[in-house]
Order: structure tokens, then sequence, then C-alpha cells
């Protein structure tokens, strides 16, 4: 079976699949593509095109997550550990996500100054 192959393949391959690591790669690729977002659309200002990316990815990590769930719901194996590694991989996703909005938003104090 393609799946089991797939596993042992990544298994063997030393990634970290801690909730931590996971959340960290999944966050770290989400968000590696707002400059070009904001460069397709030039119409929305930095704080409107940050919004609009982050309802984009989202829902991608959303659908993400419920695809997984489903897979390994399938293979009869969501519960225990593994489920509770999900939620908590789903989490800190949610945390790393809500971390890049602090960081790249500007607070309207600073946009204010700036503008003046």
């Amino acid at each position: 079976m393609q799946v089991d192959s797939d596993i042992q393949v990544a298994y063997e391959s030393g990634t970290d699949f801690s909730s931590e690591a996971t959340a960290e790669r999944i966050v770290s690729f989400s968000t590696q593509f707002l400059g070009a977002y904001q460069m397709q659309h030039p119409e929305l200002d930095k704080q409107q095109a940050l919004t609009s990316y982050i309802e984009v990815i989202s829902a991608g990590i959303e659908q993400g997550f419920s695809e997984a769930i489903g897979v390994l719901e399938g293979l009869n194996v969501l519960e225990g550990d593994i489920e509770g590694n999900i939620d908590k991989t789903y989490q800190l996703v949610q945390d790393g996500i809500q971390g890049f909005i602090d960081k790249i938003s500007i607070p309207e104090e600073a946009e204010q100054s700036t503008s003046l």
C-alpha cells in the first residue's frame, strides 16, 4: 500500500514529527508567500492584504487538518496520543499564525504617525 510506504519513508528520513516541529513547518510554509500575495493584490493596503492572506491560508490549514483527520479515521488510528498530538499541533499552528499576524500588523497609532 502506498500510504504505508510513504509513512515508512517519512519515518526513516529522520524528520521531527513532534507537534512543535510539525506546527513550525506548517506556519513557516503557510506564511512565506505574503509578499507575493501583496504583489498580486496591489489594490489592497498592507493590513487588508494581511487580513485577506490570513483568510486564504487559514482555509487551507483547516482543509489540511480535516483531510489528515479523515485519513487517520479511515485507518482507525485516530485515538489516544495521535488524536492528542493533532489537537496540540492544531493549537500550535493557530498560535503561530497569530504570532505572525502580531509581528506583521502595523498598530494603528504607528501607521498614523508615519503618514503625517
